[in-house]
């Protein structure tokens, strides 16, 4: 279920972002109202819509090619940018109508949490992986440790008494007991 809201809001961002590019006008009023019409606000909605456009593209490739690290690391961008986006329209309220306030408030606070979620999901699912990989290595074709992992008899990797004496570092052979 994660991995399809993750998808999901790469999706989505894909289509914020090819939105913000062709029609910056349109699109950037509905959030921030008359004062995303100017000429001068469509410089930052295009560049907005090419953000949103690469974060979405760099987690959709990542999750179709299985590279879960790498798909962690576009869903953390993605996150702080919401943030990012949530925090500056929550400062921003009183100069945004009421509709591009909370259209704002709702989508920044909602794609924030999903991708910090998916990434925080994909860096314990790497985790665990891992482990497992590692595990695995550690072990040969009949399941049994490998000599890396340590001895299968535990007595062999105690020293005897003997072992003991004789390895005495710094004491000369004359002064030991025996």
């Amino acid at each position: 279920m994660l991995r399809s809201a993750a998808i999901s809001l790469a999706a989505n961002r894909l289509l914020f972002g090819a939105g913000y590019l062709i029609a910056p006008r349109r699109v950037a009023s509905g959030w921030v109202g008359k004062a995303g019409t100017s000429d001068a606000s469509t410089v930052l909605t295009r560049a907005l819509g090419a953000r949103d456009l690469v974060l979405a593209a760099g987690a959709l490739l990542a999750m179709r090619a299985g590279r879960q690290e790498l798909a962690r690391t576009w869903f953390a961008a993605q996150a702080l940018a919401d943030g990012v986006d949530l925090a500056a329209t929550v400062a921003a309220r009183d100069s945004l109508p009421t509709s591009g306030f909370r259209f704002g408030t709702a989508m920044a606070a909602g794609s924030t949490a999903i991708a910090a979620t998916a990434a925080a999901a994909l860096e314990l699912d790497h985790a665990q992986t891992t482990e497992v990989e590692r595990m695995e290595s550690e072990r040969d074709d009949d399941g049994q440790p490998t000599e890396e992992e340590g001895p299968s008899n535990p007595d062999e990797s105690v020293p005897s008494e003997s072992d003991a004496e004789e390895k005495l570092p710094g004491v000369p052979d004359e002064t030991r007991e025996g």
